[in-house]
């Protein structure tokens, strides 16, 4: 049980790590973006540049989207299990009970 919870706070972190280093990275883009911008003066590279980098920015939202619904799932998983062998225990407890 205990170990479980631990596994838990484990993906838990991890996850936030990531979170934390695709914000990070979407910081940077946007940085660059801003810079391009700024000092060319032809728009037409500039643009495609521009969409380039909001593709790359869905692409990490959806990244993150799907981490998240990863661990949910997972989190999911994990209590669902943990219920089940509660029951189980219980019905033993009773069988037992009962025999006796």
């Amino acid at each position: 049980m205990l170990y479980l919870m631990m596994v838990m706070m484990m993906m838990m972190m991890m996850m936030m790590m990531m979170m934390m280093m695709m914000m990070m990275m979407m910081m940077m883009m946007m940085m660059m973006m801003m810079m391009m911008i700024d000092d060319v003066d032809d728009d037409d590279d500039d643009m495609m540049m521009m969409m380039m980098m909001m593709m790359m920015m869905m692409m990490m939202m959806m990244m993150m989207m799907m981490m998240m619904m990863m661990m949910m799932m997972m989190m999911m998983m994990m209590m669902m299990m943990m219920m089940m062998m509660m029951m189980m225990m219980l019905m033993m407890m009773m069988m037992m009970i009962c025999c006796c």
